[in-house]
């Protein structure tokens, strides 16, 4: 950590390069007035407080490169008037505000260079008077309408001297923005409408720090489509763009979706793909926040039985697609057929595995009365019997008699029940 490295300090120079520091705290380096140059490269910094070096107005040279910086917080920099040397190149940061460098009047070299910025805001270097280097290759830059401004500015200014280059969209991909002509520079006609979870939902809001651009480790991120497939992951991964629409988790090794709330962080998502895993329950809550999903993929699992409450809140979906699972057709199904029917979603006419009289027959099919939980079917793992007598009404293992006239115990009361 920082805290113990004082005694190093002297009256111009800090030299902290080549340790172990993880965080930069709040006032720093506040006793240290004089300070002209400060030097944490090559550490393990993710952590700067937003007044880390308040109040350092003779500092020229702040060496940050070589760490792992994600984003730079509000007011970093502010008061720094005469800095003239910034490196932050090697982190990964995948997001700048747009007046993360407005007091930085005095810069002269600014490098951003290896990072994991996708996009740029207008205005981001209008602060930057005396600015003669710029270095910002090595980032997957999206270069659509909302970064044709860089390439206004870079036309205009050539500073840029480390050859930035585009990553996508595929047409751009390699070729240096500054020599790109400016009408290259453009978004799909819907996009241009602003629509979330497009690209340009992303590159719109880049100046407010909206979305946390950088993509997860194990995963490949293009546009707005994230594809973590193929990876034996049997989580989904904690940190997940914002800006997501399509996420691809297939091909795994998921065993349990457990109800973690990722999907309550992003707004944007509208597919889930969990195909070709080995998903065998998925837990009550594990889609809460998904209310804009409209297609989940769920092809090809070991799902034997799902529970009502698994889809709660998926508000908008379209598309449920559960073939290929060795679905148990017995009471604690019968749920599934009438929803199938009632719901007319696409599902690709999930079947029936189980009991035998029941195999391959799409479960949207089977009467009502055929989920059955009889005592000794072997064809089945719901005994013991789970049917509900006829004056009462029972939700799971809840059953209902209240204000029915009854004079005797009703009949057939489930041996598994555990409220009467």
């Amino acid at each position: 950590m920082f805290r113990g490295e004082e005694e190093k300090i002297s009256h111009e120079k800090q030299r902290l390069e080549q340790n172990s520091i993880r965080a930069v705290p709040p006032g720093a380096f506040s006793p240290y007035k004089k300070l002209r140059r400060i030097d944490l490269s090559n550490n393990q910094i993710s952590e700067l407080a937003p007044d880390a070096f308040q109040g350092l107005r003779s500092l020229n040279s702040l060496v940050l490169y070589g760490n792992k910086i994600t984003e730079l917080p509000k007011s970093l920099f502010e008061g720094l008037f005469s800095l003239q040397l910034l490196l932050l190149n090697a982190n990964k940061i995948n997001c700048l505000r747009v007046d993360a460098f407005q007091d930085l009047h005095n810069l002269n070299l600014l490098s951003l260079y290896d990072n994991k910025l996708q996009t740029l805001a207008k205005g981001t270097f209008s602060a930057l008077r005396a600015i003669q280097t710029m270095h910002l290759a090595q980032n997957p830059f999206i270069c659509d309408c909302h970064l044709k401004w860089l390439a206004d500015y870079l036309h205009t200014n050539p500073i840029e001297t480390s050859g930035a280059r585009c990553t996508s969209p595929r047409r751009l991909a390699n070729k240096r923005i500054g020599q790109i002509k400016s009408k290259k520079f453009r978004c799909s006609a819907k996009e241009q409408y602003f629509i979330p979870g497009t690209e340009d939902y992303r590159s719109k809001l880049s100046g407010d720090c909206f979305a946390d651009l950088a993509c997860p480790e194990k995963c490949r991120c293009e546009g707005t489509t994230v594809d973590c497939s193929n990876q034996k992951l049997n989580k989904i991964p904690d940190h997940i763009p914002q800006y997501t629409a399509e996420l691809r988790l297939n091909n795994n090794e998921f065993t349990v979706l457990e109800a973690t709330g990722i999907f309550k962080k992003l707004p944007q998502l509208r597919k889930i793909n969990f195909s070709n895993n080995k998903i065998t329950d998925i837990e009550e809550g594990a889609f809460e926040g998904a209310s804009g999903v409209n297609e989940i993929l769920l092809t090809s699992n070991r799902l034997e039985n799902v529970q009502h409450k698994m889809f709660k809140g998926l508000e908008s979906l379209k598309t449920l697609n559960l073939l290929a699972n060795p679905f148990n057709c017995n009471c604690h199904l019968a749920w599934l057929g009438e929803w199938l029917r009632k719901k007319r979603i696409v599902t690709g006419n999930p079947r029936c595995q189980k009991p035998y009289f029941l195999k391959e027959i799409p479960i949207q099919d089977v009467a009502i009365q055929d989920f059955t939980c009889d005592d000794g079917n072997d064809d089945n793992s719901c005994s013991p019997l789970s049917r509900c007598p006829s004056e009462c009404t029972c939700l799971d293992t809840v059953v209902r008699c209240s204000n029915k006239g009854l004079k005797f115990l009703p009949k057939g009361i489930p041996r598994d029940v555990t409220e009467l």
